[in-house]
């Protein structure tokens, strides 16, 4: 018999004051067990639901997750692409002096490593077609893209649209 129970039967109870009421386990377990199984089912019911929320929840912070690092890789590649300038070599030195047919040599000795590899052939293969080409393109070029090569080393951009066309003409591989 509880507390309460037995200061209401000898009369002791004070309505004004709240009386200690002690509750077991067992006293839990029986109000569990008296319940309905309607009620039970809809406790585990609720239970249930709320997994299904956390779930979804979960894979919604995954997703935002993933979302907010592909979003940082692109925003990072694209920094680095609009940081670096265009993949052309440092100038080069040696070229501020070169006359047309030192010119002629240079691009005749980068075709014929480029073209033996691009073609898997030794470089007495592409010797006349790349001996076509050097001469084709410099005797083309003009004062200023021969200045432009002394001031950089390399074809501006009119004077490698010509070598393109003397790679063609001279039935070569495009190295692109």
């Amino acid at each position: 018999m509880h507390q309460r129970d037995s200061q209401l039967s000898q009369g002791r109870h004070d309505a004004r004051k709240p009386v200690p009421v002690t509750v077991s386990a067992l006293d839990v377990g029986m109000a569990l067990a008296s319940c309905g199984k309607q009620r039970r089912a809809s406790i585990f019911a609720r239970a249930a639901v709320f997994e299904g929320q956390a779930e979804i929840m979960a894979m919604r912070r995954m997703c935002a997750v993933i979302l907010a690092g592909g979003l940082s890789m692109m925003a990072s590649v694209s920094a680095y692409a609009a940081s670096s300038s265009t993949a052309l070599p440092p100038p080069d030195p040696t070229a501020k002096n070169l006359s047309p047919y030192r010119i002629q040599l240079r691009a005749f000795d980068a075709c014929l490593i480029t073209q033996s590899r691009l073609l898997n052939t030794t470089q007495e293969a592409v010797h006349s077609p790349c001996s076509c080409y050097a001469k084709g393109t410099v005797s083309a070029m003009t004062k200023d893209e021969i200045q432009a090569f002394r001031d950089t080393g390399y074809f501006n951009d009119s004077a490698r649209e010509k070598g393109l066309g003397f790679i063609d003409q001279c039935k070569l591989k495009r190295p692109f």
